[in-house]
């Protein structure tokens, strides 16, 4: 009986032996930016939740937002997960934040012909170039690197080579092949997390130039608005512009972003359903409120039926003022296309019969009433000819 247990136990037990760690995978190959932040905290979070034993940051960028890197900086300092930032592309680099994030991980790995540094500040104030090699120095201490190197990448601009750093100790070591590092922590199995629809979205927006761009917009339209007092068409614009921009340099939160984004797109799409019509507020509304709702999704605390339920109501909110807006649209177009039925101008295009010849004035009879008339001067009417309004001039009909 022993031996027909251990026949099915021991195979059970070697292979949890023989199992090796789970990993997971974040790509970046593009500016820092705050779309960056939720896309790494967004990774990170998954492997947490699954209890992965690594996360694996695969890195290859020129630098980025301050504020974006340093959040970075402290999920990889404050995670429970163990971090690996691997610059893996040959002739790849990780300058300026790109080195903070290296060098905050629990494992930095560069490829040998990759460089790294490059990281003081522009511009090279020197406060702000303080401030960076105090901060750099910090976290080489925390992750044990060698402090006196790592504070030249800030205050000498210093760049080294994958290999060089190796040879300094800044990095744990090189690696060609991602294949390198799975076989040297023994993991097995490895899920990458690609970034969505709508991280990719927000990390557009997010982008430092556009995100400059729509802080400049923004202030713009609504200086604009005050200065020639359409206040009221531009706010909304304006408002949404900078809420982005704000958050794209990493003023504000994201959660704060999307607040804003809802409040203002309810607050909007009300007024123009107490001023049916189409107009900037429904339009700027219904914006607000789509981009608003992508940010509830990356909260990661909000309960799942919670999520559903606010985003089922948002969206359908949005979807329903849009389809109100073309509703009302499509009327508005209907009712202008229509002649006009009261006042003089119903009369154009109504036939009425001559009782003066017209040279080129004269008079006619139209629903029972004599009126003026006056033709073209080169046309002439004889009694009892038909002719056809065209337009009202004061009491005198202008005929053809």
């Amino acid at each position: 009986m022993k031996k027909i247990i251990l026949l099915f136990i021991l195979p059970l037990l070697f292979s949890t032996l023989a199992s090796g760690e789970t990993a997971y995978i974040a790509e970046i190959d593009d500016t820092i930016n705050s779309g960056t932040f939720e896309y790494v905290k967004g990774v990170m979070e998954q492997a947490e939740k699954n209890d992965a034993a690594f996360i694996i940051i695969k890195l290859n960028t020129e630098g980025g937002l301050l504020k974006p890197t340093q959040k970075i900086v402290d999920l990889l300092l404050n995670s429970e997960v163990r971090s690996i930032v691997y610059i893996y592309k040959s002739g790849g680099w990780a300058f300026s934040a790109g080195t903070y994030i290296l060098l905050a991980a629990d494992t930095a790995v560069v490829h040998p012909s990759a460089s790294i540094g490059a990281a003081q500040p522009i511009p090279a104030d020197e406060k702000i170039v303080k401030a960076s090699t105090s901060w750099i120095r910090g976290i080489s201490e925390q992750r044990k690197r060698p402090a006196n190197i790592t504070e030249k990448f800030v205050s000498e601009n210093l760049a080294l080579t994958g290999k060089e750093a190796l040879e300094k100790g800044v990095i744990d070591f090189t690696a060609v092949t991602l294949e390198e590092i799975l076989e040297k922590f023994e993991i097995s199995e490895t899920k990458i997390v690609e970034r969505g629809f709508i991280n990719k979205f927000f990390s557009l927006i997010s982008n430092p130039q556009l995100a400059s761009l729509l802080l400049s917009l923004g202030i713009l339209a609504l200086f604009f608005g005050f200065y020639t007092g359409s206040i009221e068409i531009t706010a909304p614009v304006g408002v949404i512009a900078l809420a982005i921009g704000l958050w794209g340099i990493g003023s504000i939160s994201f959660s704060v972003l999307g607040l804003i984004l809802i409040l203002l797109g309810v607050g909007l799409i009300i007024i123009e359903l107490l001023n049916p019509g189409i107009s900037v507020y429904g339009v700027a509304g219904a914006i607000a409120l789509l981009i608003g709702i992508f940010t509830i999704d990356t909260e990661p605390l909000l309960r799942k039926e919670l999520f559903s339920a606010i985003n089922t109501f948002v969206l359908g909110l949005a979807i329903a003022a849009a389809a109100f807006f073309i509703l009302v649209a499509t009327k508005v177009a209907k009712v202008r296309k229509r002649p006009v039925v009261s006042g003089k101008g119903r009369l154009i295009g109504m036939k009425a019969l001559v009782i003066e010849s017209l040279k080129p004035k004269g008079l006619v009879k139209l629903e029972g009433e004599i009126w003026t008339a006056e033709a073209d001067a080169r046309k002439t009417f004889k009694k009892g000819s038909s002719v056809k309004v065209k337009g009202v001039r004061g009491n005198t009909l202008i005929v053809n």
